[in-house]
């Protein structure tokens, strides 16, 4: 299938449609979820670096409507991390929890739900370029019960995430493009090292409460 077929810069939107009640999504083959990458010929993008919006083992719907269909349990604060990894480009786990939660382990729950409903995509990033952009001898908080480390993944906006900001807020994305937002770069770094510094001052402002999660002001000039 051609997916290039729905690209988001056609002026052909289709009319906004109401969320309707809670809708159940299931997804083939749950246990992939952590081994998505973003090396060209991958699930997350075509065989020339575009991200794709039909990957094999997943059966989650995607476009205008289904994004709103799966909207529910969407509120202002993961609209907000939609809003930041769009300006942004790529935001980590731990860079999310800094600026939105109080631990690591609660965004790491809401980074999978997210996932889960293609409103972000997890792509692979080397843990030693993630570990010199942010300064970091390890990702701390990111273990399982049995004591075991977990990775810090790093996520980008996913096609139902760019449709559900478009379409249901009228956002005008600044930085997102399917041709290139799934393709690891030497500037990923560079990227990861600029999330990690907004992180650091959303997390100040937050607490000080001089900033609303909510608020446009959270990713203004940082895209």
């Amino acid at each position: 299938m051609n997916n290039h077929k729905d690209q988001p810069y056609k002026d052909d939107r289709a009319p906004k449609v109401q969320r309707t009640d809670r809708t159940a999504i299931s997804r083939r083959h749950a246990n992939h979820m952590n081994s998505l990458s973003t090396d060209v010929g991958s699930t997350v993008t075509g065989g020339n670096g575009y991200l794709l919006r039909n990957r094999a083992g997943w059966d989650v719907p995607v476009g205008r409507e289904a994004a709103l269909l799966l909207s529910e349990g969407v509120w202002p604060r993961e609209t907000a991390i939609l809003e930041a990894c769009e300006q942004l480009g790529v935001l980590t786990v731990e860079q999310v929890a800094r600026a939105f939660f109080n631990n690591p382990r609660s965004a790491y729950t809401q980074l999978r739900f997210l996932e889960s409903r293609r409103f972000l995509a997890r792509i692979q990033v080397d843990r030693s370029t993630i570990r010199l952009a942010t300064a970091t001898a390890y990702e701390p908080g990111l273990q399982f019960a049995n004591g075991r480390h977990r990775r810090n993944p790093v996520y980008i906006l996913d096609w139902n995430g760019y449709y559900l900001l478009t379409e249901q807020y009228g956002y005008r994305p600044r930085n997102w493009n399917p041709a290139r937002a799934g393709v690891v770069t030497s500037r990923v770094g560079h990227s990861l090292g600029i999330s990690e510094l907004w992180s650091y001052l959303v997390a100040s402002a937050r607490a000080t409460h001089e900033l609303d999660l909510a608020s446009d002001e959270l990713c203004r000039n940082w895209g």
